[in-house]
């Protein structure tokens, strides 16, 4: 007895003493790989956080150049269909004039066409008409009235070209087209500034008329537009582009007080003169990364930052975007806390697995028969811990489907107790007809059915597995609601304008394309509405641009409430819409717009009762005669309608 005592201690002591030697062992192994491990996926991880963060920004800055460069070439397209548009306008009002005083000598038709002209100014005052005859008379020039009626043949610019003399020759020639040549400005010293003109020549007269753009103004403009467009770019949250100069003045800036004034002699706390640095870089090679430290916003202290910096030469722009590379340490601390977690779950594992093997050899040593039921309960207690800890719905089954075992997660998602699960069959849970007669291994997203039949979206892993020797199979089943719901979310923000909640650009002109394949093949007739709020500048700035979107949103609203389900509406631009009526004539679509257009005039508005606010709009039929027309020749015929309405006195909608 006292030996069977002894032997007990011994035995107990050297599995103590085997366990303990065992967990050091294996615990500092562990320690020790995961830490080299650790080390080398930090360095890994920091080199992949760069190169990530450096293509981000060096993508989006080759986005903002790639949309400045060709906005550029578009400058001198856009002026000249400015000007000729202008011309022609101006050449029908001469043929008006003409017309219908046939009666009248030359030279009161010619005052006629100077009173109606000379007053026409355009692009801030420097657009204006101009007239001379073809033996070189002035007729009309607004700006210098005092040569009006002289010969200006022997008239040179200042790089010595007889400008009349080569217009004339050119309309002799072509009767119409474009020009280019230096030239004052109005209210402005010096006549070095290069300016296109269109001319064309009007017969019954024997004169030309023209007007022109000075190149400078419209690129300003295309400027002035690029910036506003930057000013809106954001990117993975608080990603932006900034704009300065060469010479350091901001033009977009995060420091919104800072734009406009003066950026380049801002340093940060190491004294490094963050434009300097940056001029530096495009100097060398037109391209590259700046490195300092800056404040973050809404953050005590300063960060490291790394900036991306691309040069525009010819308009002496710097574009750039930043990231703060403190959130790679951030992100590494966080993976050696979870690393210490797992190394401890880890030695805590191997513990407890040692233990038990100690106790396990201990107990069989001393008390076979235990064992077994030792070894049952551990693996009861696996068993338990593997299913109802899961955050997923883990169903045990039957190769013909029958349910031999659920976690509670499962239970819960078929609404089922633990009894009622037994008497189900997998099969009739899932809606898809994934399984004929018998189970199979599948991945998958689908539906489940619970017991009251309310369907959930899920996704569906089913392997097999063998249990006791037999061949089970376990399905592992996740709800997606909330998934769809944010995937449903996404979409939805992805077609809509956030201040208006109508459909934004982007779909409104897939819907058109999508409406004239229709209508290519079913023959029927469309309608498209081209709007604009009339002098909605003004109201901006009258009322502000809080009362200005109250307005955007107030005519939206009416026209959701007074269109038809089938019909569509979207922001094309700033106060422009766009609006879609399928299977709708022109006759009809202009009794709906005008009828809605009514109620809008109509609305008291809270911030001023006498003010009533107007839209001028185009509309046109798209039909089997027209189908030939893409989406770009819609969109511009109805916009010349839009312009017509615009030129007509607003407050009218014009169709074709």
């Amino acid at each position: 007895m006292k030996l069977s005592t002894k032997v007990k201690k011994i035995t107990t002591l050297t599995s103590v003493v085997y366990i303990l030697l065992v967990i050091i062992i294996l615990g500092s192994f562990i320690f020790h790989m995961s830490y080299i491990k650790f080390n080398e996926e930090a360095e890994l991880l920091r080199e992949a956080y760069y190169n990530e963060q450096k293509e981000v920004m060096k993508n989006q800055v080759y986005g903002v150049y790639e949309y400045i460069e060709y906005h550029k070439s578009k400058t001198e397209e856009k002026l000249k269909k400015e000007i000729k548009g202008r011309v022609y306008a101006g050449i029908t009002i001469v043929e008006s004039i003409y017309e219908n005083n046939k009666d009248k000598t030359e030279v009161e038709i010619e005052k006629l066409i100077k009173d109606a002209l000379r007053n026409v100014r355009f692009n801030n005052g420097s657009g204006y008409y101009f007239a001379n005859r073809l033996d070189g008379t002035s007729i009309l020039n607004s700006i210098s009235p005092n040569t009006e009626g002289h010969n200006l043949l022997k008239f040179k610019n200042s790089d010595g070209v007889y400008v009349v003399k080569d217009i004339i020759e050119f309309v002799k020639n072509n009767e119409e087209g474009f020009y280019e040549y230096s030239w004052t400005k109005p209210y402005l010293t010096g006549n070095k500034y290069r300016k296109i003109s269109f001319v064309k020549y009007f017969e019954p007269l024997d004169m030309y008329i023209g007007t022109g753009l000075y190149i400078d103004d419209v690129e300003e403009k295309v400027k002035n537009e690029v910036l506003d467009r930057i000013s809106q770019i954001r990117y993975r949250n608080d990603g932006y582009i900034f704009v300065t100069t060469y010479e350091g003045t901001a033009l977009v800036f995060a420091q919104e007080e800072l734009i406009g004034k003066d950026v380049s002699n801002i340093k940060d706390i190491n004294g490094v003169e963050i434009h300097n640095e940056e001029k530096k870089v495009i100097n060398t090679s037109g391209e590259g990364f700046v490195e300092y430290v800056w404040p973050k916003p809404n953050k005590e202290g300063v960060y490291p930052k790394i900036t991306f910096v691309k040069g525009i030469d010819d308009w002496k722009w710097i574009l750039g975007t930043g990231k703060y590379t403190d959130e790679i340490e951030e992100t590494i601390e966080m993976k050696k806390l979870h690393l210490m977690k797992e190394i401890k779950y880890a030695i805590f594992k191997i513990t407890a697995i040692v233990i038990l093997i100690g106790v396990i050899v201990t107990v069989c040593q001393l008390y076979l028969l235990k064992w077994t039921q030792h070894a049952m309960k551990e693996e009861e207690k696996i068993y338990e811990i593997l299913t109802n800890l899961s955050e997923d719905g883990i169903f045990i089954l039957e190769p013909n489907g029958k349910i031999l075992e659920s976690n509670d997660k499962g239970l819960l998602l078929i609404s089922c107790s633990k009894l009622e699960v037994f008497k189900l069959n997998f099969n009739s849970l899932i809606i898809d007809p994934l399984f004929k007669n018998r189970i199979i291994e599948i991945s998958k997203e689908t539906y489940l059915k619970d017991k009251n039949n309310k369907i959930m979206p899920v996704e569906l892993h089913v392997k097999s597995i063998e249990i006791n020797r037999k061949r089970r199979f376990i399905a592992y089943v996740r709800d997606l609601t909330e998934r769809k719901l944010y995937e449903d979310t996404l979409k939805h923000n992805a077609i809509t304008d956030e201040l208006t909640s109508v459909y934004n650009r982007r779909f409104i002109i897939t819907q058109l394309k999508s409406e004239i394949k229709i209508v290519e093949q079913m023959g029927n007739s469309t309608s498209i509405v081209l709007l604009d709020i009339d002098k909605f500048k003004i109201l901006n700035d009258t009322y502000g641009h809080i009362f200005g979107d109250k307005v955007l949103k107030g005519l939206c609203k009416m026209f959701k409430d007074n269109l038809r389900s089938t019909d569509f509406i979207g922001r094309y631009g700033g106060e422009e819409f766009i609006i879609i009526l399928p299977d709708t004539e022109k006759i009809l679509a202009l009794k709906i717009i005008e009828r809605i257009k009514e109620y809008f005039s109509n609305i008291k508005w809270m911030e001023d009762e006498n003010l009533s606010i107007t839209f001028s709009a185009g509309i046109v039929e798209i039909d089997s005669s027209t189908i030939s027309k893409n989406v770009t020749d819609c969109i511009e015929e109805v916009d010349k309608l839009l312009y017509k309405a615009k030129e007509n006195g607003r407050n009218r909608i014009e169709i074709n």
